[in-house]
């Protein structure tokens, strides 16, 4: 896992520059490529081997130069086949491959890797640059493009080096944020004006100072075939054969490798099939808490005690929260939808104390219809299906799924009738799921998974990167993907239990309390609490000059109401006040200082 950042014309100074502001997600080593037409650096975070995979990479004849950030987790299989083609490797790394895939496929090598990654390749003899991102998007790209000058980077901050990019904080974007929690997930577009993201399965070629974006991968319900094992029983066995090989692949390293641990399926889930593939003595990650209702260690323990893996807690804390919010903002880049972002932070914290890659089950939510919401759309699948035994069937067994779905509706609608005097602008952008009316369950992660999950992908990535951690995501193996989506809803819904594929698949070395589990946490902290800790800090940022002299807030309703915050009254506007204290934060770090970054 590394960072990356280039731009289209000679500046060695500038380009370790903006390489610096990225050091934490390579303090292994630094690499630069500069001549009359591109800069290009490189910082290493050192994974695959350690010493013949330092870049940028070259070629035999100095034609092909690339910086990549990622991981290729079939490399050695392209590899072999390129090889039979009569390719001559180096060095043993991943990073090797995707330049001999470049000059052996094109552009086509991107339909050849399975992986995480965002990389720039620099071709000599085209005089062009070809720039590309995973599939899911799980490694980051950004870029600036304005009068023939194109600039990109791993993360924003290091856009905010080069003294010419204009950039000023995006009101529209902050106005969706602090009203629906929106982040700009289905669109390049960022909080900073004129910058932008790659989007997921997409690349760019950079040539003649022209940019061109095409999209080399889009996962389309119409485009997916029905499983061929579409029996349970096929199913259970194709969905085991990919998931346990997703797993196996994501521990091919040079460096000791972990795994975050929540007690939920997800992560129970890849501990036990880590522990089944003989990994020995593994480090678990796991942030816990005394408040009981939110506090998982029973489950925790139980995996724990299953596979006899290392037990690493932390419990993160709102006296340290901030301590740590200035640099949690830092690194994020752009505002976050919750304060459980910081618990992921203290996670990645812990895990940097003993290893440098963690698995993490990211992904495993959509990918298998997790959250409890798609409860409404697999029930109005069954509607529009005629299938009213079946859908009577299921509503009895998710009473308690349901009940806990209406209580957050009705705190959602609370909290957005109490909030509307807080923001001076009440017409804002609407996140793409609001103008949809889905109906079946598969259109409803279909959307989650390309669009709501690049905000979950921000925070695994910022997070872990932060403190020089790579986060690997075997639920979002694009095969195993692919083939979830190929199989009925029934197979993920049934009989009131969610990821019904995964326990069957699983059962056999999964902890029976595992299994059977029904409640759904999330990843919960205690705000509130935390909020209600720092209040004579927030009140005092509340009434500060800066924050009343933003164009965004009436700030008399927003201290009015905060002042009324307790564990009973106005908790439910507790997500409006992180944002709004999120957002203040966030100017101050990014546009009010005059350095333009920190350390």
């Amino acid at each position: 896992m590394c960072g990356i950042c280039g731009f289209n014309f000679k500046n060695e100074k500038l380009i370790r520059t903006m390489a610096d502001s990225i050091k934490h997600r390579g303090p292994d080593g630094e690499g630069y490529y500069v001549d009359n037409n591109v800069s290009l650096g490189h910082r290493r975070l050192s994974i695959i081997d350690l010493q013949g995979g330092k870049q940028p990479m070259t070629n035999e004849n100095n034609t092909i130069w690339l910086i990549f950030n990622g991981e290729i987790y079939n490399f050695q299989e392209i590899k072999t086949n390129l090889e039979k083609a009569g390719h001559k490797f180096k060095t043993h790394s991943d990073t090797e491959a995707i330049i001999h895939a470049y000059e052996e496929y094109g552009v086509d090598c991107l339909n050849k890797f399975n992986g995480m990654f965002a990389f720039c390749l620099y071709d000599i003899n085209k005089k062009a640059l070809f720039l590309a991102r995973d599939r899911f998007g799980k490694k980051p790209l950004y870029y600036y493009y304005h009068e023939n000058k194109f600039y990109f980077a791993s993360e924003i901050k290091a856009l905010l080096q080069p003294k010419e990019i204009e950039t000023s904080p995006n009101d529209d974007i902050i106005y969706a944020y602090l009203h629906h929690g929106y982040l700009p997930e289905d669109k390049s577009e960022t909080f900073f004006r004129n910058i932008y993201k790659l989007m997921p399965g997409n690349y760019i070629l950079f040539k003649n100072n022209q940019l061109t974006i095409k999209p080399y991968y889009k996962l389309t319900l119409k485009n997916i075939k029905n499983a061929s094992e579409n029996t349970e029983a096929g199913s259970i066995d194709r969905f085991r054969e990919i998931f346990i090989d997703s797993v196996r692949l994501r521990l091919i390293s040079d460096v000791p490798v972990g795994t975050c641990l929540s007690g939920g399926l997800d992560s129970s889930s890849i501990v036990s099939v880590m522990n089944r593939l003989g990994k020995k003595n593994i480090h678990c990650f796991s942030a816990v808490y005394q408040e009981k209702e939110i506090d998982e260690r029973k489950y925790i323990k139980e995996v724990l005690n299953h596979t006899s893996a290392n037990e690493h807690m932390i419990f993160p804390k709102g006296n340290e929260l901030w301590k740590e919010v200035d640099k949690l903002i830092y690194h994020q880049d752009e505002p976050v939808e919750s304060l459980s972002t910081y618990a992921q932070w203290c996670v990645m914290k812990i895990a940097s104390k003993h290893v440098k890659v963690v698995l993490d089950g990211q992904g495993g939510d959509e990918t298998l219809a997790g959250y409890i919401p798609y409860l409404r759309n697999y029930f109005l699948g069954l509607i529009k299906q005629g299938k009213i035994g079946l859908l009577l069937k299921e509503v009895i067994f998710s009473m308690d799924y349901l009940a806990q779905f209406l209580k957050s509706m009705k705190n959602i609608v609370i909290s957005d009738n109490k909030k509307n005097n807080f923001f001076r602008q009440t017409t804002v952008l609407k996140r793409t799921y609001f103008n949809n009316n889905f109906t079946g369950l598969h259109e409803r992660m279909h959307f989650d998974l390309t669009h709501s999950i690049q905000k979950v992908l921000r925070y695994e990535d910022r997070n872990s990167m932060a403190f020089g951690i790579e986060a690997r995501l075997p639920f979002l193996d694009y095969r195993l993907v692919e083939f979830i989506f190929s199989i009925p809803e029934n197979f993920k819904f049934r009989n009131g239990r969610t990821k019904y594929i995964l326990r069957q698949t699983l059962k056999d070395i999964l902890p029976k309390k595992i299994i059977d589990r029904r409640s759904k946490l999330g990843f919960p902290v205690p705000d509130v609490k935390w909020l209600l800790l720092n209040k004579k800090t927030i009140l005092k940022i509340f009434n500060s000059r800066s924050f009343k002299n933003r164009p965004y807030f009436f700030p008399e309703n927003i201290i009015e109401s905060f002042n009324k915050l307790t564990h009973k009254s106005n908790c439910y506007l507790v997500g409006y006040f992180w944002r709004i204290l999120n957002t203040e934060l966030w100017l101050r770090i990014f546009f009010d200082r005059k350095k333009r970054y920190i350390n």
